[in-house]
């Protein structure tokens, strides 16, 4: 498979049980470059999991898992 050289692989890592993911889509816009979601999410429209999400930087999903955490660990 031959792949551009200004493409960079993505960046993969699990965080809390959390799958943060590097994959910048292909838009002049950085707010979305880095995605997370629990590796148990049910992302079924009637599930009502909201462990997930997206932020312009690995520490900005890090900083939302830790709120959503927190969030969980006080219901």
């Amino acid at each position: 498979v031959m792949r551009d050289k200004n493409i960079l692989p993505q960046q993969i890592m699990l965080y809390r049980d959390f799958i943060i993911e590097h994959n910048p889509p292909p838009i002049p816009i950085r707010s979305c470059d880095w995605a997370f979601m629990h590796k148990d999410f049910d992302g079924a429209p009637d599930s009502g999991d909201v462990r997930c999400g997206t932020g312009p930087s690995e520490e900005s999903c890090k900083s939302q898992i830790d709120e959503i955490i927190e969030e969980e660990s006080n219901s």
